[in-house]
């Protein structure tokens, strides 16, 4: 899963995370993003699992960590970084102590 506040809380159109997204897709490894503003995606279509929200919607971040084992978030400095950073954190927490012990 891949997240970064670029602008008002979207998430793969900061140059960081949009460069990272594309690197995933080139290659070949599957990504969740969570985007706020579906068109400022810079994907092309199906690269991508996109999950519509932000960081600031609890249930939207539990839905997208679903089945995820590996994750990047990127930030740039806003005034709720660390509160965002750390509600993200344990949310991701407790979405891996429930994913299967070989995953």
């Amino acid at each position: 899963m891949l997240t970064g506040i670029g602008g008002q809380h979207d998430f793969i159109d900061g140059r960081v995370s949009s460069a990272a997204a594309k690197a995933l897709v080139r290659a070949n490894i599957p990504l969740r993003a969570v985007v706020r503003d579906l068109e400022k995606v810079a994907l092309g279509p199906g690269a991508a699992e996109i999950v519509r929200g932000d960081l600031n919607g609890s249930a939207i971040v539990e839905r997208a960590l679903q089945g995820v084992s590996r994750l990047l978030i990127v930030m740039d400095n806003h005034p709720e970084q660390l509160k965002l950073e750390l509600q993200f954190a344990s949310l991701a927490a407790d979405a891996t102590a429930r994913l299967p012990k070989n995953h």
